[in-house]
């Protein structure tokens, strides 16, 4: 306790210093200082304005979730390593046969990857979220997610996949469900190379299992999330070896 309240002291101290100094700032340069808080305020209210639309559910969406938890809470099925491989590489290979593209989606990185997010996601048991969260599926994709990558991502910036998806996966009224990422694991796959994709960065290297679980952390589960870089390269581990006996 006392590490803590000396650390915190620190912390007050420094920010009392930042604090005087932008002041002195403020006072100097009052039209660069005011332009600073603009642009600030700006993005403050474009990322709050991004996460309520993220959260906010509907009565018909939370009744359709409550729907999925109470049926899907419990897994009625374990993978194993060599399915959960099969599966990441069958989704990649249908991103690319959509797109009409040859291995950008798919190598022995982006496999290590993926396998190692779906174990620590859900230890190769797709359900839907046992805890006050909404996602689903082997790869555990929220609710949120599931929308925003659907709506903005796939259909806007990948339309031919967006099509595709639709035509084996869509029901008859021409709509994606969010069930059906429990249905289908390569489809949720789908939606997990996608979300990795969105970054911008190169996968690492399969070998450096640290610079993965960076990766799955910054990128996947974010700070937002429980999950830990230790537990990305725990889980790895653990189903890597097992595949091997």
């Amino acid at each position: 306790m006392r590490g803590r309240a000396k650390k915190a002291s620190e912390y007050i101290g420094i920010a009392r210093v930042a604090l005087r100094a932008l002041l002195r700032l403020a006072r100097k340069y009052k039209f660069a200082s005011g332009m600073f808080v603009f642009l600030v305020l700006m993005l403050f209210i474009r990322d709050s304005s991004w996460n309520c639309a993220y959260r906010a559910r509907t009565p018909e969406e939370l009744k359709y979730l409550a729907m999925l938890k109470s049926r899907y809470s419990e897994p009625s099925r374990k993978l194993d390593v060599v399915q959960v491989s099969k599966i990441v590489e069958n989704a990649c290979r249908f991103i690319d046969s959509a797109l009409g593209k040859r291995d950008a989606f798919y190598d022995g990185n982006v496999a290590v990857l993926l396998l190692g997010t779906a174990a620590v996601e859900s230890d190769f048991k797709p359900r839907f979220q046992a805890s006050g969260g909404d996602a689903i599926g082997l790869f555990q994709v929220e609710y949120g997610t599931f929308r925003d990558l659907w709506n903005r991502v796939i259909k806007n910036k990948y339309p031919a996949l967006y099509s595709a998806v639709l035509k084996r996966y869509g029901d008859a009224a021409g709509a994606l469900k969010f069930e059906e990422l429990q249905k289908s694991d390569e489809l949720c796959a789908v939606f997990a190379r996608i979300k990795y994709a969105e970054s911008g960065k190169p996968v690492p290297e399969a070998s450096d299992t640290a610079a993965l679980a960076r990766y799955y952390k910054r990128v996947y589960n974010t700070l937002h999330g429980a999950a830990k870089e230790k537990d990305f390269i725990k889980k790895l581990k653990l189903h890597m070896n097992i595949g091997k006996k």
